[in-house]
């Protein structure tokens, strides 16, 4: 993960007497490290950027030609980076978000809010639903069921 800068700080740790030594060493290198953001990883946090808040907009071709790649090189890249192809993470963006709302009540019916986040229709939503869950949302975001959580810590707790 480090290269080379790892190799040269195992020699410097080597080369030190004690604790009290070592431990500045290992801050400095980490800080150093943590701090510079690569290329690829500024790359992917764009793209993670524009496909989590515009999934419904945005999809694989045209983020790749934003960060100037072709298509499957940024699908390779993306994957590699993130675990999940663009597509698995867009499906995955948009179910996050629609469940958040649907949590928070922030539509009239179950059926307004999936349609609102891009779904085709409530069967659509349903079936991704299980597949994510391997639940029904009745199951899971049911009235009797809804309990604080971290969306909205203003509901009390069922008792």
């Amino acid at each position: 993960m480090f290269g080379n800068s790892a190799a040269v700080l195992s020699e410097r740790i080597v080369e030190t007497e004690g604790f009290e030594e070592r431990v500045p060493l290992l801050e400095e290198f980490l800080l150093e490290n943590l701090a510079s953001e690569s290329v690829e990883d500024k790359l992917i946090s764009f793209a993670t950027n524009r496909l989590y808040y515009g999934h419904s907009v945005q999809n694989s071709k045209s983020v790749s030609e934003s960060v100037g790649l072709g298509v499957r090189q940024f699908q390779r890249r993306f994957k590699d980076g993130v675990g999940v192809t663009p597509k698995q993470f867009m499906c995955l963006s948009r179910f996050q978000q629609t469940v958040r709302d649907l949590l928070l009540g922030n539509h009239a019916s179950m059926l307004d809010c999936v349609l609102a986040h891009g779904y085709y229709d409530q069967a659509h939503f349903i079936h991704e639903f299980n597949g994510f869950t391997g639940h029904s949302p009745s199951c899971l975001l049911g009235g009797e069921t809804r309990m604080t959580h971290f969306y909205n810590t203003s509901r009390p707790l069922l008792g």
